[in-house]
This record gives structure tokens, sequence and C-alpha cells, in this order.
């Protein structure tokens, strides 16, 4: 493997989603709230948009390793941490990008 391979960009991107609840059976779980709170610190009832979290190598190839979902408006502490947390993972890795 090339070194250049080994060198990550972590992208974020965000989406417009249907503002729905669904149970999952598999789960047990209701799929559909925010889980990250908005900028006051409380939850919306219902997500409005997701932040789906990518690691890019230098081949263009693109791996999903998260998301989740939001209100309208998102804390940036709780981004922030979330994105350290990813790094975290990602150590060993060098990081050359972070993009938004």
């Amino acid at each position: 493997m090339l070194h250049e391979d080994r060198c990550v960009c972590i992208m974020v991107d965000e989406m417009q989603i249907s503002e729905s609840l669904s149970f999952d059976i598999s789960t047990k779980c209701v799929i559909g709230p925010p889980t990250i709170p908005s900028t006051n610190g409380t939850f919306e009832e219902v997500a409005k948009h997701a932040l789906v979290f990518f690691i890019e190598v230098s081949t263009k190839w693109k791996q999903v390793v998260g998301y989740h979902f939001t209100g309208q408006s998102i804390c940036p502490v709780t981004v922030k941490k979330v994105i350290f947390r990813l790094i975290d993972e990602e150590m060993g890795t060098p990081i050359l990008q972070l993009l938004f």
C-alpha cells in the first residue's frame, strides 16, 4: 500500500430528509427522532436533516462511517465531539482534511 493511500479526508455532508417516525422491529427502536440536540440543547420530535460522515482516501474511494439525525439546528459542541470521536477511531491514519 502506498503512503498516499493511508492518508484520509473526513467529509461531513448534510441532507434534508422526510419527517417521519418508524418502528424498527429488529432493534425494537423508533427511528426518526434527532440524535444530536439543537442549539438550545433540546431535541425536536422528528428529525428534519441527516449528517453523514465519510472517509475518503486518495483513490477517491468513499466509505460512510456514521450518520446522525438532526432537527432544524444543531449543537456545535456535540458535532465537535462526534468529529473528535471519529478522529480518535481513525488513529494511525493521517487525516489530511476535514470538509463540511
